[in-house]
């Protein structure tokens, strides 16, 4: 059997092998360059968040820089949380609760039309209610609602 190879054959073999090798050299060190880059924009976002009080930012604060560095510089949210929990200085987030955090829905937001209901009716009864007498008032409204829903919407 006879084995033909296809196409031309090269004339220059070895020097189209030597310009690849420093194309890739190159793009190697431009890589690098960007990684480095987007690294001390990474930290230097994180620290403006640590710097503004002289506690450690929230998750949520956390969680939105992070989508907001991933517009910025078109980079995953792994390599982000990497840069972020690989320095020990700056607060750490994990993936799970960064997304946890971007899904989940402000209870404030949810039942501002309750909350404002139950502040009503406190305010109408002179502050004597607690959260039974008001969950009976809301329940007489037509209102199906527990008794611990408005227990933790008071406080």
């Amino acid at each position: 059997m006879i084995n033909h190879k296809k196409g031309k054959p090269s004339s220059n073999g070895q020097e189209r092998s030597n310009n690849s090798q420093a194309s890739r050299t190159t793009s190697q060190a431009k890589k690098r360059e960007l990684e480095t880059y987007y690294t001390n924009r990474i930290y230097k976002k994180i620290r403006c968040l640590s710097g503004r009080k002289a506690q450690k930012p929230e998750a949520q604060e956390l969680a939105s820089a992070v989508t907001e560095l991933r517009r910025e510089l078109h980079v995953t949210v792994d390599f982000i949380l990497e840069t972020i929990n690989s320095n020990p200085d700056l607060p750490h987030l994990s993936r799970s609760n960064y997304y946890y955090t971007i899904n989940k829905i402000d209870k404030d937001e949810k039942n501002r039309d309750i909350m404002q209901r139950i502040k009503d009716i406190f305010e109408e009864h002179k502050h004597r209610y607690g959260y039974r007498r008001i969950t009976a008032q809301l329940r007489r409204e037509g209102l199906k609602i527990n008794h611990k829903k408005v227990k933790t919407l008071n406080d």
